[in-house]
């Protein structure tokens, strides 16, 4: 595989070597021809062993993605003061340069960012773009909560395809795109992504059902394994806009929205055994830094793309 220097991160993609150019390109070492990226979520790279960079047929597979990253970031502060988390540096970049590098290698072309606390640090830093990519923002003028600051970009976004990626700005996760698509089901408004954390002592556990439905959410954060809301979510948006119908301006999506749809059997689970971090405590903020951050950080899910 070819050595990794400035702007080249290698990874070893369905049993073939590539890497990552400045441009956030995937390239086949071996041959050097670029893989096609996927234009909408009807595509998907899925480099076979034979390093073809072949595309399939995918249609529930997003290429756009809404970033929540208005936090105020309090519990942040004492190691990290005067910017929002999802620019906490990690080495010597911001931490949402990675969620961003990770995502576009798996085919988000289009990143929406809900900012809010010193949106200027986050604007400024990447401005109408990134790697190729196309960044928007909308902008909270009042704190709104997860599900508020949700319901203000589902409104002032023209998304262009079925469904969007909504993730965590303060959360590290290396899902599969492939996966949760998989698991998706297209009657249902939202599938979230769980990961099984072994001793749970500080998130609300989540019950899914036999076919693959989240039931119950706020389960007791006993100490023991349990699955747990990994702050990723495939949604389509104009299901998920009727169901903020009734709800008040500033509200929960954890507490407020995705409970009431599971009650109703509208959740569909897509468990996963990834990395999962989330960096709004100072001790996982340090973990992130000390075990991902480093010179060697090779980011890749653990079940496919």
């Amino acid at each position: 595989m070819a050595a990794a220097g400035p702007g080249r991160r290698p990874l070893r993609k369905g049993g073939y070597a590539a890497f990552i150019d400045p441009r956030g390109r995937l390239r086949d070492c071996s041959s050097r021809r670029k893989t096609r990226w996927p234009r909408n979520g009807a595509e998907a790279r899925t480099g076979g062993p034979d390093g073809s960079g072949a595309v399939k047929d995918l249609a529930k597979r997003p290429s756009e993605a809404l970033i929540l990253a208005g936090g105020l970031g309090s519990r942040l502060r004492p190691a990290v003061a005067d910017v929002p988390k999802p620019m906490a540096p990690a080495g010597s970049r911001p931490f949402l340069e990675y969620l961003l590098d990770y995502w576009l290698a798996r085919g988000i072309a289009r990143f929406v960012v809900s900012v809010g606390y010193l949106a200027e640090r986050i604007m400024d830093h990447f401005g109408s773009g990134y790697r190729g990519a196309q960044i928007e923002y909308v902008r909270e003028t009042e704190p709104l909560g997860t599900g508020g600051a949700l319901a203000l970009a589902l409104e002032k976004t023209a998304w262009r395809s079925g469904s969007i990626l909504l993730l965590n700005g303060d959360t590290w996760l290396a899902a599969s795109l492939d996966r949760l698509a998989a698991d998706a089901d297209r009657q249902l408004p939202a599938t979230l992504v769980l990961v099984r954390v072994e001793a749970n002592d500080r998130y609300g556990g989540v019950e899914v059902d036999a076919a693959g439905r989240v039931v119950r959410f706020g389960l007791p954060a006993d100490g023991g394994p349990a699955l747990v809301n990994a702050g990723c979510c495939l949604l389509r948006p104009e299901p998920i806009q009727a169901a903020l119908a009734g709800l008040p301006r500033r509200f929960s999506l954890e507490r407020d929205l995705l409970p009431g749809l599971a009650r109703q059997g509208r959740v569909a689970a897509s468990v996963q055994a990834a990395d999962f971090i989330d960096i709004g405590v100072a001790e996982d903020y340090r973990r992130f830094c000390r075990e991902f951050a480093g010179a060697g950080f090779q980011p890749r899910p653990k079940e496919g793309c």
